[in-house]
């Protein structure tokens, strides 16, 4: 356990940050996040068995970053990291949507974003469509990074608004999510 005063990042994010749950509690065991219910349930990996519908997703480690695969429209997959942290959709890097003629040619507006590295300008679409895991996202909002250096290292950022769609179980002893489609907020 740490404590730290985290009140200039909740600023600007512009919300309040009560914890943040460390890698440590991930590489323990199963994490269970299940947003339709707010719940966040901790187990022991021994003897977990994976609940009907889950989906398995491989999950690569990407110098100490963790990501999924994620389609862009019909494109091939790219890497994505997971991040719960995030209350977005997605972010792009630079290099991900300017090779993209499809995403590259969307109508946007500027903004800015902030995180642990302080406030960025963004620019800020909508994707016609997302895949995660079998399942295609319409219309998802979509922050595309300026700065040809900034973060996500690994091409997409993918943020808590798209991944509120599943409950998630985090088993990273077996590099694996598991997503658990929640149909209602697949709909929306």
């Amino acid at each position: 356990v740490l404590v730290l005063d985290i009140s200039t990042i909740a600023m600007q994010i512009g919300r309040p940050i009560d914890v943040i749950l460390g890698m440590e509690a991930f590489r323990a065991g199963i994490v269970d996040i299940d947003f339709p219910r707010r719940r966040i349930r901790f187990a022991r990996a021994d003897g977990f068995v994976p609940p009907a519908g889950a989906i398995a997703v491989p999950v690569r480690d990407a110098n100490g970053r963790r990501t999924i695969a994620i389609g862009i429209g019909d494109g091939p997959p790219i890497a994505a990291d997971i991040d719960i942290g995030h209350g977005g959709s997605l972010i792009l890097s630079r290099a991900v949507w300017e090779a993209d003629r499809n995403v590259a040619a969307l109508p946007w507006v500027p903004t800015t974003a902030g995180g642990v590295g302080g406030r960025t300008p963004k620019r800020f679409t909508t994707l016609p469509e997302v895949s995660v895991a079998g399942h295609r996202l319409r219309n998802v909002p979509t922050m595309l990074n300026e700065g040809a250096n900034d973060l996500p290292e690994s091409g997409a950022n993918v943020g808590i608004d798209l991944l509120q769609r599943f409950r998630l179980i985090f088993h990273y002893g077996r590099s694996t999510l598991w997503l658990v489609p929640d149909e209602a907020a697949l709909a929306t």
